[in-house]
């Protein structure tokens, strides 16, 4: 992935975006024409892609039955510590876990809740201070 300059990892800043499309050529198509972002393929992850900015990947995108039923979404990231810290204290606290703790070989792992009120946020543990979009 892209080279960034150097992003701040703390526990709880918000560290990545993503799309979770039923349309992934459309958004595609969309966003692109949209923005002006270029869709660049990962190679080793046909159901992923990146949105790239020049050379600075800002935002990630997939068919959302990868992640989620219901209607397309962008999902945001927030950094924390430990990911299963932070989900197993998001369910105390009464979210439901949509995605249990996943690792992303070399870069991290992150977890899915809908918080009590229906809000879906992603946590992301870097592995060894790596951004999602690094």
């Amino acid at each position: 992935m892209s080279e960034s300059a150097e992003k701040d990892m703390s526990p709880g800043t918000f560290g990545w975006n993503e799309l979770a499309s039923s349309d992934v050529a459309g958004s595609e198509k969309f966003y692109t024409k949209l923005f002006g972002w270029e869709a660049v393929s990962i190679p080793g992850m046909d159901d992923y892609k990146m949105f790239r900015v020049g050379d600075k990947d800002v935002a990630g995108f997939m068919d959302k039955t990868a992640m989620c039923d219901g209607p397309a979404l962008w999902l945001s990231y927030v950094n924390v510590a430990d990911v299963d810290v932070s989900l197993a204290t998001a369910m105390e606290l009464g979210a439901e876990s949509v995605r249990e703790v996943t690792e992303v070989p070399g870069m991290g792992s992150f977890a899915i809740i809908k918080d009590p009120q229906g809000g879906m946020i992603a946590f992301w543990q870097s592995a060894e201070g790596k951004s999602c979009e690094e």
